[in-house]
């Protein structure tokens, strides 16, 4: 394996431990890890421009150039969201409750946080909650979330004091946009949870996905032109089987539900991209191919 190719693999354990230990911020260390898992992707298929003349070159690096930006961009936004524009607490007792006239107009994402109640240390707790916003005209909009707090049972060796296993208290939700006159309507909270919701409304910034597949559908077109150009196609290294693989990574990665991106959050979108989106790449590489396959045929006769 090149020297480049070991270099950027061994970033990311690196830099996933410095995230973890706080060496560094943990959102700069997930967005750096994400960038250097993007840029391993896409040398290896990138290796193979040199079977090209330098215009061929020159395109495949123009290429390249777009597919890093196309991808990397959706997944700086969801590490980096919009600044919050404004925050506010909805209890129960105060519905209906008047929004903020100035998230109205706009496709917002609400980072709703519930509230648990006390309860005895070290204790499980589970909680429900559903939003319910009214508009002037058409349907209200539905949305619901879970709380929950659970902890490990204590080792005597390692751990004497029960840890906490799994702590869940926010949830986003994209929240399309309001007309004036838009209000909360309905604020219900089951289990072990306070009436009250504290909620920080941001600009939601993500591509909407009438936008994110046609630029997949351009990506992985473009990728196979270039493997048929460049014989990479033939290779495990083919830029439409990795292309495949990053397209459906970044569309999981915004949306798999923890409130602030995690590394976890990171690797299960690898995974996704493993299981999934090499298998599409695969197929649409094995049509394109086929295509070239049974038009060099028809040329021969």
């Amino acid at each position: 394996m090149p020297l480049p190719a070991i270099a950027i693999l061994l970033l990311t354990p690196v830099v996933y431990i410095l995230g973890r230990w706080e060496i560094i911020d943990t959102q700069t260390a997930i967005a750096i890890a994400a960038m250097v898992l993007l840029a391993a992707l896409l040398y290896f298929p990138l290796r193979y421009r040199t079977r090209l003349d330098r215009h061929g070159q020159f395109f495949a690096l123009a290429f390249a150039v777009i597919w890093f930006g196309v991808l990397a961009t959706p997944v700086l936004k969801r590490v980096y969201p919009a600044p919050a524009i404004t925050s506010f607490e909805v209890q129960r007792d105060e519905i209906p409750y008047s929004l903020p006239t100035s998230i109205l107009g706009k496709p917002l994402e609400f980072k709703v946080t519930g509230h648990l109640r006390e309860g005895q240390p070290h204790a499980t707790r589970n909680g429900q909650w559903l939003l319910r916003i009214q508009r002037p005209t058409g349907r209200p909009l539905s949305f619901t979330g879970q709380l929950q707090q659970s902890w490990g049972s204590p080792s005597p060796d390692s751990h004497p004091l029960p840890q906490l296993r799994q702590s869940r208290i926010t949830t986003n939700i994209q929240v399309p946009s309001l007309p004036p006159g838009s209000q909360i309507g309905t604020l219900q909270v089951t289990g072990q949870a306070q009436p009250r919701l504290s909620i920080v409304a941001r600009p939601d910034n993500r591509w909407p996905m009438s936008w994110q597949l046609p630029v997949g559908v351009m990506l992985l077109l473009g990728a196979a032109l270039y493997d048929r150009s460049s014989g990479a196609g033939r290779t495990a290294s083919a830029l439409t089987l990795v292309t495949g693989a990053a397209l459906v990574s970044v569309l999981v990665f915004p949306v798999l539900g923890a409130a602030d991106a995690t590394f976890r959050e990171l690797f299960g979108a690898i995974v996704a991209g493993a299981l999934v989106g090499g298998p599409v790449g695969g197929l649409a590489a094995w049509i394109l191919g086929a295509r070239k396959d049974t038009s060099s045929k028809g040329s021969k006769k």
